[in-house]
């Protein structure tokens, strides 16, 4: 699946440590610029439901690539 920045963001930056200093913090800047990148074509940003641990790129990651194929497999059969 295509999103923006190929990027999971984080929708809990406000209550987070790392704040909207934080590169996953899904911000109205952030917001602003999927918009303006993807025009009339709708937004296709991947965000977290949950809050995540910070610090663990590798798990935000993984988490992010595991989600994406999640959702490959369900359209995938969805279409079949």
């Amino acid at each position: 699946m295509i999103c923006y920045r190929d990027i999971t963001f984080c929708i809990h930056w406000k209550t987070c440590n790392k704040g909207k200093n934080c590169e996953y913090a899904l911000t109205s800047k952030v917001k602003k610029s999927a918009e303006k990148r993807w025009d009339k074509f709708g937004t296709p940003i991947y965000y977290f439901l949950d809050k995540q641990i910070v610090g663990s790129k590798k798990m935000i990651e993984t988490i992010a690539i595991l989600t994406s194929i999640a959702l490959f497999v369900y359209l995938w059969i969805k279409i079949s």
